[in-house]
């Protein structure tokens, strides 16, 4: 076991030098998620239509605006306007924008020379809705795209600007304000879910540990797993979607879960001379934990055999991340809790230690397993009802592709979505490509109508 000892100094050596490495992919974590066309692999029929549908008729990646009460003659949607005429900026951002306003007045001049009720009749559910709410459509730049959160900040600082009008009184829905969205839900559970798991694993340790040394061990080495598997996707060059964001959470959990076990371990009295508490807690304890989790890793990679690019890259980066923590734990265990709760052969074990292992055995607990023993079949029996009976929920699982159903319904953005749907129409589009046969006939128009 002096092997190992050395192993594990060198690797305690190394980690710690190239820690400095996976602090700056913690303070560059990049969060963005990617285009839904992009969840697709390469090569399908689908993905292959879709972009030679945008090299040909462009992107629909848009933003559309729009607030309560408004109106086409609404001062501020005209004041908006001439915001966007007169910024050196906004062609940074955007490509275009198209207003009913401006549509109307296409509309009535030559050639169709449509009257004014006739042309509204016309935007009615596409721009302008059944009770008189108008809305804005701005085409956005390829660098838009690239840096949306950047974007909808320009956007709403420019409704800053405009009298009686202001970031809080938008109303934005479209593909680019969606990935905006998403990356900010996605970046709020990252901070939310950092202090709860956290707390849990202190209480997890304190629990299961019982002395604070240990649980700085233990709180230590699952800790350096999370910076493992964040450093893993920063220098694949890979971003944290809202899949991927669980992935620290998930390794700091379950590496946690290893070194409890280890730390345990380290209590066994049968063991030779020569092993200290560390190197010995590896000589009992490497089995189950390669077992527990070598079934984890199983499980998270048969993922990267789904069709979707953020599953499969889920499934990826949570087996690798999986294999080289608890490869880590393995070989910094021995070192790390040596040094922190001190190295202590077997045979110099203290009377006052075995007092204190004794104090530790929790007699409620040997209760429990009695308890557990004794009343074995009603347990079993009891749970394979309790399975059966959530069965039933399965029957009420629906599948939904709404966007807004990814938020919940107190959240801006679902409202938002519900209100342009009421007001406005319909978000979600569909485009049609039609081919037709080439002929002599120079009349496009009734080609298409034979096709009806």
């Amino acid at each position: 076991m002096k092997l190992l000892y050395r192993l594990s100094f060198v690797c305690s050596v190394v980690v710690a030098t190239l820690m400095p490495l996976a602090i700056w992919a913690v303070i560059h974590l990049p969060i963005g998620s990617a285009d839904v066309h992009e969840w697709l692999p390469e090569g399908r029929s689908e993905r292959l239509r879709y972009e030679a549908f945008t090299q040909q008729f462009g992107s629909d990646h848009v933003v559309v605006l729009s607030w309560e009460d408004a109106r086409i003659d609404d001062p501020r949607m005209q004041r908006l306007e001439q915001e966007f005429d007169r910024s050196a900026t906004f062609s940074q951002y955007f490509l275009s924008y198209t207003s009913p306003r401006r549509i109307v007045e296409q509309l009535r001049a030559e050639p169709l020379s449509l009257s004014r009720g006739d042309a509204i009749d016309r935007l009615t559910g596409v721009l302008i809705g059944a009770h008189g709410n108008a809305a804005m459509v701005l085409m956005v730049s390829p660098y838009g795209v690239d840096h949306h959160a950047e974007t909808i900040e320009w956007l709403r600082a420019t409704a800053d600007s405009v009298p009686e009008l202001g970031r809080d009184a938008l109303r934005l829905v479209g593909p680019v304000y969606e990935a905006y969205a998403v990356d900010v839900a996605a970046e709020a559970s990252l901070k939310q879910l950092v202090l709860p798991s956290t707390l849990l694993g202190i209480l997890a340790c304190w629990f299961c540990v019982r002395t604070l040394r240990g649980m700085i061990v233990v709180m230590l080495l699952a800790g350096i797993g999370q910076l493992l598997m964040i450093a893993i996707v920063y220098y694949a060059g890979y971003q944290f979607s809202a899949v991927l964001i669980v992935l620290p959470t998930l390794v700091f959990m379950l590496t946690l879960a290893g070194a409890v076990h280890l730390m345990n371990y380290r209590m066994a009295p049968t063991v030779p001379a020569d092993f200290t508490d560390g190197t010995k807690a590896i000589r009992i304890g490497w089995k189950p934990c390669l077992l527990s989790s070598g079934t984890t890793v199983l499980g998270m990679g048969s993922l990267i055999t789904s069709q979707l690019a953020p599953v499969r890259q889920f499934g990826a980066f949570s087996a690798i991340g999986l294999v080289l923590a608890t490869g880590g734990l393995l070989l910094l265990f021995p070192v790390v809790s040596d040094w922190i709760c001190f190295r202590h052969a077997t045979h110099s074990r203290t009377e006052s230690r075995d007092r204190w292992c004794e104090k530790s055995s929790r007699r409620w607990l040997r209760r429990y397993s009695y308890w557990l023993e004794s009343h074995s079949t009603t347990i079993v029996g009891g749970s394979i009802i309790v399975l059966l009976a959530s069965c039933i929920g399965l029957t009420q699982l629906r599948s939904s592709t709404k966007f807004c159903d990814m938020f919940p319904p107190w959240h801006s953005t679902h409202e938002d979505m519900v209100w342009f749907e009421q007001e406005i129409g319909p978000i979600a589009s569909v485009e049609v490509l039609m081919r037709y046969r080439r002929s002599e006939s120079e009349d496009i128009l009734n080609e298409i109508r034979d096709l009806e």
